[in-house]
């Protein structure tokens, strides 16, 4: 895959701030691949253990679709995280199996996760981890095909009692600081334990 056109690559988090991607053998040499691949247990120095979670977090990225082909498996950080993926893939379209990884979860921009999105007594409920809520600039947009409801974020758990949803099969979209969430039906809370 990093020989393919269109491909780039990232020493961190494509989602930190100002994250420029690269290419090129020269610039791919320099990428801390002990960092990187580091699996004994991190140093007790917070800045080295910062960088080493941070190399763990590298990317490869592509500026084009991804020529289905090279992949032999596509893992999904989430169930929310395949159901927006599968909404964008027309059915039969991927021979290759799609999995959701064990205990991943959506990340987002500001470090924000979707936990857990479902409705309940046909109203919708969203909860989100890793974030203090200390942020007033937050954004979301929840939309259908007929309906939007946007505003900021004022906790890790948001209720929308005044946008009842009727149909369970409605697509819906739902964008953190402008960023796609969710995309998908959301299920039901009456058959969650």
């Amino acid at each position: 895959m990093l020989t393919s056109a269109g491909a780039f690559f990232l020493p961190s988090n494509f989602a930190h701030a100002g994250a420029q991607p690269l290419n090129g053998d020269n610039a791919f040499a320099q990428l801390p691949f002990a960092k990187i691949y580091h699996d004994s247990s991190l140093p007790t120095s917070p800045a080295t253990r910062a960088e080493i979670l941070d190399a763990r977090m590298a990317e490869v990225v592509f500026d084009r679709p991804l020529p289905l082909d090279l992949l032999t498996t596509v893992v999904c950080r989430t169930s929310h995280e395949l159901e927006t993926l599968k909404s964008f893939v027309p059915a039969g379209a991927v021979a290759r199996p799609m999995v959701v990884e064990q205990n991943g979860s959506i990340f987002m921009r500001r470090e924000i996760y979707v936990d857990e999105i479902y409705t309940k007594a046909g109203h919708i409920y969203l909860g989100l981890t890793n974030w203090s809520g200390a942020d007033p600039k937050v954004t979301y947009r929840l939309t259908s095909a007929d309906r939007t409801i946007q505003g900021q974020l004022a906790g890790k758990k948001v209720y929308f009692s005044s946008f009842a949803v009727a149909d369970p099969n409605t697509v819906w979209t739902l964008e953190i600081e402008g960023c796609l969430a969710y995309r998908g039906r959301i299920p039901s809370a009456s058959g969650l334990v």
